[in-house]
Order: C-alpha cells, then sequence, then structure tokens
C-alpha cells in the first residue's frame, strides 16, 4: 500500500532491443506516451503508439508501491496471496507490451530534476527489451550537446548537437560526400525526435546517394560507471542508390557512438 500520491501525467517511452543482433530501429515506430492517471481510488495506466494521435490502449489498474514523493513500483495487480504479481500487458500500435515491475526513480541533473519509470528487461513482441520513459515536459528528452560520429570503423558522417536545452542538430559528411539537405524534428513536436538527411559522392564512375532516417534513443543506465547516467544516441536506416557504372541500390542499419549524461538519484525507501 503506498503512502504517497501516484506520479501522474504523460511519460514518453522509448523500448530499445537488447541481445544478439538488437538494433534501436528495430522497435521505433512502437515508441509513444506512458499516461499515469487516478480513477476514483485505482492508480492507472495506459499506453499511447505513436505518441501523439496514437492508437490507445485500455487503461489498466495497477498497483504502486511507495514511500518517497514520485518514487516507487508500478506492477499489476496479484492474481494470488503471494507475490511475484503478473506482468503488465499491452497491445497496442499493432505490438504486445510485457512489463514486470516499473521502477519510478528521481532523476537530478543540474537545476532540474524529475521523474523516470524504467523497466531494465521487458519483452515486446517476445523480443527483449530495455523500457524508459522521461515526463513529456522534460529537456533530457533532447540529446545532449555533444558529437556524435557513426559507429563504424570508417565514419562517413557525424552528428553535432550544439544546444543541450533546445537542441540545435546538425549533420556533417565525411570527407568526400557532400551534405544535400537535412532535417531535425524536436521531441517538443514529435516523439520520438527524427532526424533525416541526403548526401551524394560524385566520381568519374557516377553518383552514389544516401538517404538517413533516424530517430534520438534516450536510455537510463542504473549502472554505468562511475554513477548512473542518460545514454543518447542517434540511429536508424539508410537507402543508397548508384547512377553510371555501378548502377543499383542498397539499405541497411545505422548508428553512433553514444554521449552520457551524469545524474544523482535521490536517496528512496520503498515500502
Amino acid at each position: 500500500m503506498s503512502t504517497m500520491p501516484f506520479p501522474i501525467g504523460t511519460f514518453y517511452f522509448e523500448v530499445i532491443p537488447t541481445g544478439a543482433n538488437a538494433h534501436a530501429n528495430g522497435l521505433s515506430k512502437g515508441w509513444g506516451a506512458m499516461q499515469l492517471a487516478v480513477n476514483g481510488s485505482d492508480n492507472q495506466m495506459q499506453l499511447t503508439v505513436p505518441a501523439v494521435n496514437g492508437e490507445a490502449s485500455l487503461f489498466q489498474t495497477v498497483v504502486w508501491t511507495s514511500t518517497s514523493a514520485n518514487e516507487g513500483t508500478i506492477t499489476a495487480p496479484s492474481t494470488t496471496p503471494t507475490p511475484p504479481p503478473p506482468d503488465l500487458v499491452f497491445a497496442v500500435g499493432g505490438d504486445t507490451y510485457d512489463l514486470p515491475e516499473i521502477t519510478v526513480v528521481l532523476l537530478t541533473i543540474g537545476s532540474e530534476t524529475v521523474p523516470m519509470a524504467h523497466v531494465h528487461d521487458g519483452m515486446v513482441n517476445q523480443q527483449h527489451v530495455r523500457f524508459a520513459a522521461l515526463h513529456s515536459t522534460s529537456h533530457f528528452l533532447d540529446p545532449k550537446a555533444s558529437s556524435y560520429q557513426e559507429n563504424t570503423t570508417s565514419p562517413l558522417f557525424t552528428i553535432t548537437v550544439t544546444d543541450a536545452t533546445n537542441a540545435t542538430v546538425s549533420v556533417t559528411a565525411g570527407s568526400g560526400w557532400n551534405l544535400v539537405s537535412q532535417h531535425y524534428t524536436p521531441p517538443s513536436v514529435k516523439w520520438p525526435p527524427e532526424i533525416t538527411w541526403v548526401m551524394d559522392q560524385i566520381t568519374p564512375e557516377g553518383k552514389t546517394t544516401r538517404t538517413y532516417k533516424g530517430v534520438v534513443t534516450v536510455q537510463f543506465n542504473p549502472t554505468a560507471k562511475p554513477g548512473p547516467a542518460i545514454e543518447y544516441q542517434f540511429a536508424g536506416t539508410f537507402s543508397q542508390t548508384i547512377t553510371g557504372v555501378g548502377v543499383g541500390s542498397d539499405d541497411g542499419d545505422w548508428d553512433t557512438t553514444t554521449s552520457s549524461q551524469p545524474i544523482i538519484l535521490a536517496a528512496r525507501s520503498y515500502a
């Protein structure tokens, strides 16, 4: 039984696949909003996919256990006299989310303190995932100011974020490539935040054009060293067309290096 109010509000969540051959882009269409609300004496939870004007699941009654404001655990009601309770299961947006105990913690970075909900090992469509949700008003949804290089031995681009509180995001093409166009949609407009760009390379043999589309991943890592952190990364897909001597097309996945923002976890004790 909780002695603290339920942390009601809208949280934007991401699910990041884990394990062998996992790739962040694989479930990007399933990212959405988690709504926590109170209806009479019941604490309730709902998922909406996508976050804006998407399909909404039914509200489910949940159990909130906490003795610290805005911190605790969210579980399904127990169906037997002894724990553990069953997982929370939501069918929404064409996916099935199977979430065991959801932990809500307070994160402090600089002058801002916000709740984050996370599941270290959940399931979406029977694939293992990490689930993380930040309040929709938090500026932590924007990527950290840093340089993010393509995660490969011969990187073709670098993404640079120059303002952490109102992110300015730009792409720099690698040697021999020309940036044709780019666009970034921030989380205040769309969740997940998206980045798209086109670059080309012209040689005597012909022209190669690459079109990139990706998202920002925002994940809570409670075991990071030297302390807990939020980790940011860009990831997505590309398509490639070649005209001239080597006519053809190709597509694939891409991701970048990560950037970590250290955080402070508030002291807490659960009932």
